[in-house]
């Protein structure tokens, strides 16, 4: 097994152990979604890098919808891929409620 693959599984089992994983589950195969991205998103927020970023390129995993609706609400441009990039990279702008997995591939321009 190469390195990143034991990581991977590392994490995942440490997430389920100290019971910070939530839904959807099984966790393993997948970015999971965790208690605290709200947090990190805030984290985020508060780095110097964030604040000059007009762009912002952020993944449509689950974890990440905090992240994505922060890009909006701040007034930034959201880049984000669809799924198995079948529509390649979306731009989403505006209204926080495009965040969502299903609202981004409505409204998001390729």
């Amino acid at each position: 097994m190469e390195e990143k693959e034991k990581i991977r599984r590392r994490i995942w089992k440490l997430l389920e152990e100290k019971g910070v994983a939530t839904f959807p589950k099984p966790i393993v195969g997948r970015i999971p979604n965790f208690l605290g991205s709200e947090r990190a998103a805030e984290l985020l927020r508060s780095s110097e890098i964030y604040s000059r970023a007009e762009v912002v390129f952020v993944s449509p995993d689950s974890p990440q919808l905090p992240v994505r609706r922060m890009v909006l609400e701040d007034g930034k441009k959201l880049i984000m891929a669809s799924p198995r990039l079948k529509r390649g990279f979306l731009v989403i702008e505006g209204d926080p409620s495009k965040a969502t997995l299903s609202r981004a591939m409505e409204w998001g321009k390729e």
